[in-house]
């Protein structure tokens, strides 16, 4: 299960540090460069495990999204209606998997693809404690 990742940004170099990239890797850069570092979720499925007393408040809440034809789809964004920053992506079998407030009660999910297909949507998908399955509309 892959887990939500957050960004962390850092800039060329740290003000503590001022040091520069060439100092710092010996590579000469033109512009601005920017690392860009990924830090776990907190709401991932190891942290829910080493604290048990989130599951009270918390839901873990996974199924699939199926385009029209009922074929999954990669890159779906699946989210807690309302509430876009609450979203997970399916991976390449249509499958997601992330973990919830237990206070929201329906999914949001919307695929955009260019060409013939246009843009997906389903908008009221109920949340249930079993697997879900979103058929997408047009």
């Amino acid at each position: 299960v892959v887990s939500m990742r957050t960004l962390k940004w850092v800039y060329p170099y740290q003000v503590e540090e001022k040091q520069t990239y060439e100092e710092k890797y010996g590579v000469k850069v033109k512009g601005t460069i920017t690392d860009c570092t990924t830090v776990p979720d907190t709401l991932c499925d190891a942290y829910i495990e080493q604290h048990p007393e989130l599951k009270q408040t918390y839901r873990h809440v996974e199924g699939v999204v199926l385009d029209l034809d009922g074929k999954p789809l990669y890159e779906a964004i699946v989210h807690a209606k309302g509430q876009r920053s609450k979203c997970t992506v399916t991976d390449s079998t249509g499958h997601f998997s992330f973990w919830l407030p237990r206070t929201y009660t329906k999914l949001e999910a919307y695929y955009e693809e260019y060409g013939l297909m246009g843009t997906l949507k389903n908008t009221d998908t109920t949340i249930t404690d079993s697997s879900i399955t979103i058929q997408m509309r047009k």
